[in-house]
């Protein structure tokens, strides 16, 4: 969900112990790692609440069921002594005996959507997919709004295969017959909060134009923050032309060396 952050390394933690940190911050164990989870961003939310909607009226008149976070999942199904017990995004269950625990699911759901918010790539690609093969999840996809993806994970017989989507394509899910996901218009009409969130220009300390905006948000990560002297000069040189070739890039000089050129577009290179 959001940035993670171990609480006292050496512990092998149990849900139980999880009920007792009364410090209002939500946890997730894996491993007997403890792990805490931030506010997911407003991109989060947005997808998230879209997705649920669009399984909830999928599933009407079906025995599986649909959950979104915070809902525990007990992956050892042994309620409060439990080392591996997460809460995903969204998930459907079909196993009427999973949904018989009173706070828990008991048991792996059959299909998972992680939507990654800044920090949280980590553990949705390594802790949370090695946990959800080894306990044979059927499906499991990993939205990716900053790079515009959706990983879709679908197990055969012992390990996943693995194929990439863009976020504005219609994604059918392998395992339910004609669910299919499609956040497209909802994603392009809130593209913009994720570039607002973005840290090169999160802190309003100067102005720059949407253009200078859209493309730190592409090339760079949130880590990077850059200079107004070197806004003011990247943009202008940006402005010069919109595709680029050989003969461009050399007439840009001493400025010719901080750029690579791919596909006919600049590529910065921070130096620092």
């Amino acid at each position: 969900m959001s940035s993670l952050a171990y609480i006292d390394d050496t512990k092998i933690w149990t849900y139980d112990d999880v009920q007792k940190l009364d410090d209002g911050n939500r946890y997730e164990v894996i491993d007997g790692k403890l792990y805490m989870l931030a506010s997911p961003n407003n991109m989060h939310q947005t997808l998230s609440f879209e997705i649920s909607k669009q399984i909830a009226i999928y599933l009407e008149g079906k025995t599986c069921k649909g959950y979104s976070a915070p809902m525990d999942v007990d992956f050892e199904k042994k309620v409060g002594k439990s080392n591996n017990t997460v809460q995903p995004d969204i998930f459907i269950v079909c196993d009427e005996n999973k949904r018989k625990g009173k706070n828990q699911i008991l048991g792996a759901p059959d299909f998972i959507i992680e939507i990654l918010s800044p920090g949280d790539e980590g553990k949705d690609r390594n802790e949370k997919l090695n946990l959800y093969l080894k306990n044979k999840v059927r499906e499991y996809w990993i939205i990716d709004p900053r790079w515009n993806s959706i990983e879709q994970y679908v197990l055969e017989k012992e390990n996943y295969t693995i194929e990439i989507h863009r976020i504005t394509d219609k994604v059918k899910a392998s395992i339910f017959d004609d669910l299919e996901i499609d956040i497209s218009k909802i994603y392009q009409e809130n593209e913009y909060l994720l570039r607002e969130e973005s840290a090169p220009y999160n802190e309003n300390r100067f102005e720059m134009s949407e253009k200078l905006k859209d493309y730190l948000y592409r090339n760079f990560s949130d880590e990077f923050v850059i200079e107004e002297y070197e806004a003011q000069i990247l943009e202008m040189i940006l402005n010069l032309r919109e595709d680029w070739d050989y003969e461009g890039v050399v007439k840009l000089g001493e400025f010719r060396n901080c750029f690579e050129m791919i596909d006919g577009e600049l590529l910065y290179h921070v130096r620092r």
